[in-house]
């Protein structure tokens, strides 16, 4: 799964999925980093040998802010 954000500085996300392998929901909160630019490179979150057909969980900003996701 890829995430960008529209947030020039300082943005940060937390997701949460469910692993059947563990029954648990693990929480992953990831800063965004920028290039020289200024621009935010997308977060890339890949399941190795993940094989259930669905992934059941929920992306959502950190913080206040009210810039797209």
């Amino acid at each position: 799964m890829e995430f960008n954000t529209t947030q020039l500085t300082l943005d940060e996300i937390r997701v949460s999925y469910f692993d059947y392998l563990t029954n648990t929901y693990p929480v992953v909160v990831h800063n965004f980093t920028y290039d020289s630019s200024g621009k935010p490179i997308p977060f890339v979150l890949t399941f190795e040998n993940y094989d259930f057909r669905y992934i059941n969980g929920e992306v959502y900003r950190n913080n206040p802010d009210t810039e797209e996701i």
